[in-house]
Formats: C-alpha cells, sequence, structure tokens
C-alpha cells in the first residue's frame, strides 16, 4: 500500500518559511507550512511519525515545553531528533554560551546543557539517547582543528562543549 507522506516546514519568523524550498528539493516533496512557537503547533495529538530539527533546537526560548508539545504530536514509537546541536555540561555552559553569542551577535543563541535536555524529555516519557557529533561541516579553521581533536581524544566530549545529536523515541 502506497501511504501519501506529508512533510512539514516549520519556523517562528515568517519570513523564514519560504527560505526552506531548499528541504523540497532534499526530500523531493512538496512542504506544508507552518509558522509557529516550538511549543504551540497546530497539529493533532499522535499524528506525526517523525520530526526533526537541524541546528535549530538551541534557539528554542522554552525548551520544557517544546520537548511536552513534542511528546504530545508524536505518534506512538515516533521519533524527534534534534541535529547537530551545540551543547555542553552545566559547569562550562556560561563559557559556550557567551562564545556562541560572541560568534553571531545578531542572532539570539544558546547552547543546550545535555544532561538537562535529556532529563526533561526522559520525565515526559521519551526513551533518549544523545550521541556527540564532531563533523567538520560548516566550520571555520579553528573549528575544524577543535573538532578534529574532540574526535580523536575521545574521553574530552565528557568535558568540553561541542554538537550532539539527541534522539528522541516516544513510548
Amino acid at each position: 500500500m502506497n501511504e501519501r507522506s506529508l512533510v512539514i516546514n516549520s519556523d517562528i519568523s515568517k519570513y523564514a518559511v519560504p527560505a526552506c524550498h531548499n528541504w523540497e528539493y532534499i526530500f523531493r516533496t512538496n512542504l506544508d507550512s507552518l509558522v509557529c512557537k516550538s511549543y504551540e503547533i497546530p497539529l493533532k495529538s499522535n499524528s506525526i511519525d517523525l520530526l526533526f530539527t537541524f541546528q535549530s533546537a538551541h534557539h528554542f526560548i522554552k525548551q520544557r515545553s517544546t520537548i511536552k508539545e513534542i511528546y504530545r504530536i508524536l505518534k506512538p514509537g515516533g521519533i524527534c531528533l534534534y541535529l547537530n546541536e551545540p551543547s555542553c555540561r552545566r559547569y562550562i555552559y556560561p563559557l559556550a554560551y557567551k562564545r556562541v553569542n560572541k560568534k553571531r551577535p545578531n542572532v539570539s543563541e544558546d547552547v543546550l546543557v545535555w544532561k538537562e535536555i535529556l532529563y526533561l524529555a526522559e520525565n515526559t516519557g521519551f526513551n533518549v539517547t544523545a550521541h556527540y557529533d564532531t563533523s567538520f561541516i560548516n566550520r571555520n579553521a579553528l573549528e575544524t582543528i577543535y573538532y578534529y581533536i574532540l574526535s580523536k581524544i575521545i574521553v574530552f566530549k565528557y568535558f568540553l562543549p561541542g554538537g550532539m545529536d539527541y534522539v528522541f523515541v516516544k513510548s
């Protein structure tokens, strides 16, 4: 049986949504678009199989409310992916936060505290895992060296900020 896939593009900014035509090319589909907050998604409960963000979950203002909203709209067994998110431990958060906001001062940035995201997701009912992402994509020269070192000296990933992929599965 052939089922029609519905792919929805969403952003808080009505100006960002039209720029997502690149995703149509990548997914070889047409996108239905929503303009909404991450914690107020106008979709039915238990209606989505897969939700993903790419380098955007760190912009969500209300992480706890967002994770609860994602849980609400996912079908049982549904998956949410937070991909390539700047993440760190709590003790280094102030420095990591300062660094990402210095890098792009015109865009409000944040850094996910990975243990807090895991805690929020697990307490919402998700089975959750996090994987360190040491890719070199979209990195300047210094960042490439940093991520190269992180990829070779694995123990550093437990102490230093870096990109992470989070996988939430609704039970």
